[in-house]
């Protein structure tokens, strides 16, 4: 296992060689992105006092090359000095190609690191499209015959763009780490200022990372006034629960309400990111605060820490495990703390991300609201040009009805007052020759008329009774109340005979199975 991890991270490296050199002959140099690096390094004796410091130094690869080549036969220090040696790279591990470093120097100071391959070859050469997860690991290897064992331990996030490894050496009581992060850290420098005289434990890198990220994940300012502006024009909200007599701030759905939402959507998406976030640090704080931790807190009946218990500690000097788990036991105090703090933060997020989430659903549901009141509007505005057009066919009808009713007569009176007609006249009598016939002529016309209109209107009363009985063959018997809604319903649809549609309604209600020709 541990030599495929190798080579996967060689063959991850010769690759963003690769890319680097395709980059040079394409852009040049200028392209490249420099980049400095600096180097942290601790000394502190057994006692806990800070023997030599060498905090911020430049380092340059070319001339001096970071980390004590690989010692493990080497005989253990009897002065039980414990030495924290940290290299910060102030770049994006994913684009180790745009940075002017040397990479084969680089690839030697990971190696001389003494870090598990696996976890270099996760974030050092890991793409955009194979992230790592997020979560704090963990590996142990044997050196060689001598017996001794390293650590090595892995916290990162890949999204925010931050890596932190490190080894540790029980033995020789030696932490090299290496730190890879895009963003300023010098919340995290500041806490291992104040925690330098624990480095005896391996857990201390990550209790300042933990403190560096609870810092540095605050929800800005802008999400907190979006949240509370939509709750100033929704009207719902803390401060409206606590006084309901509060009005909401001026506003038009329209213009308002479309914007805050996407605003307070986004407040959601950071809330949601940084409690992830905060979240990573759960398995370091299961891992050190429980029993399984190798270097637990837990005393043993024999004084030691529990990695006496480990067949490759156990000749290890009794001092080194004292103060280490001395160490350990104050640092595992400290992550108490700091587990109370992130859990009090998350909490305090997960109120806001609560408020948020009521402010969305609000705005949904008032945005709905108004949809469906304009829709309303709409229908009544329909329905009021619809009862216009009823009216105006109404009078349309009566228009054609009267002109059915004396067309006839005038058609007949216009030929028979034609110079071809000539009837006998009748000098005694005002009503001359002819008029009975014409009055039968035309009387029987007009009747033949409205005869043919009612004929060919018939099948639209077919239709409307085929429809009621559809719409009521289907459903329970309405009571009387049920009944003049249905009937106010058939009688807004521009039927201009009242009496014919109840009749209509009436007979398909109370007798749903009954034809449509036998309705009519």
């Amino acid at each position: 296992m541990e030599v495929l991890s190798k080579d996967a991270f060689d063959e991850r490296m010769r690759f963003f060689r690769l890319l680097r050199n395709r980059r040079v002959e394409k852009f040049g140099n200028s392209k490249l992105q420099p980049t400095r690096l600096t180097r942290y390094q601790i000394d502190v004796s057994c006692s806990g006092d800070v023997s030599a410091c060498d905090w911020g130094t430049a380092v340059d690869l070319e001339t001096s090359m970071p980390f004590e080549p690989e010692t493990s036969d080497e005989p253990s220090k009897h002065d039980g000095t414990a030495t924290l040696e940290l290299i910060h790279i102030p770049h994006d591990s994913h684009y180790l190609d745009t940075t002017d470093l040397n990479l084969l120097k680089l690839e030697e100071m990971f190696i001389r690191s003494g870090i598990d391959p696996y976890f270099l070859g996760l974030r050092v050469g890991a793409t955009c499209r194979a992230i790592p997860p997020s979560e704090f690991q963990h590996s142990k290897k044997k050196l060689g015959s001598s017996g001794n064992v390293r650590y090595s331990f892995l916290d990162a996030n890949p999204v925010k763009q931050r890596y932190l490894a490190w080894s540790f050496e029980p033995h020789t009581l030696t932490t090299r780490a290496i730190l890879i992060t895009h963003a300023p850290c010098s919340g995290f420098f500041d806490k291992l200022k104040q925690l330098e005289n624990l480095i005896h434990s391996p857990y201390v890198l990550a209790v300042c990372h933990g403190f560096h990220v609870a810092s540095c994940n605050e929800l800005p300012k802008a999400n907190q006034d979006a949240i509370e502006k939509s709750e100033d024009v929704t009207g719902h909200g803390i401060d409206y629960r606590e006084n309901p007599e509060k009005p909401p701030a001026p506003g038009t759905i329209e213009g308002n309400l479309t914007d805050i939402s996407a605003k307070v959507s986004e407040a959601t998406l950071e809330i949601d990111f940084i409690i992830k976030d905060l979240s990573t640090f759960d398995i370091f704080f299961e891992h050190v605060l429980s029993d399984q931790c190798p270097f637990g807190r837990h005393r043993q009946q024999s004084g030691s820490c529990k990695c006496a218990s480990d067949q490759a500690c156990q000749h290890l000097n009794p001092s080194y495990h004292r103060r280490i788990y001395s160490s350990t036991e104050e640092v595992a105090e400290v992550v108490s703390m700091l587990k109370a703090q992130m859990r009090g933060r998350i909490h305090y997020l997960n109120w806001w991300d609560a408020r948020a989430k009521t402010q969305l659903s609000v705005i949904f549901n008032l945005l709905t609201h108004h949809d469906a009141t304009a829709s309303l509007e709409n229908a009544k505005a329909n329905l009021a040009l619809a009862e216009t057009m009823r009216k105006d066919s109404a009078s349309m009808k009566t228009v054609a009805i009267m002109t059915m009713a004396f067309l006839p007569a005038t058609f007949f009176a216009a030929v028979f007052a034609m110079p071809t007609l000539k009837f006998r006249e009748n000098e005694d009598s005002v009503i001359q020759d002819g008029f009975g016939l014409y009055w039968g002529v035309s009387c029987a016309t007009t009747a033949l008329v409205f005869g043919v209109w009612y004929l060919t209107t018939r099948g639209t009363l077919k239709r409307a009774a085929q429809q009621l009985h559809l719409q009521t063959a289907s459903k329970p018997a309405p009571d009387d109340k049920q009944k003049q809604e249905g009937v106010d319903a058939v009688t807004s649809t521009g039927f201009s005979d009242r009496y014919l549609t109840k009749k209509l309604f009436r007979r398909t209600a109370k007798k749903p199975d009954v034809g449509v020709a036998s309705v009519v």
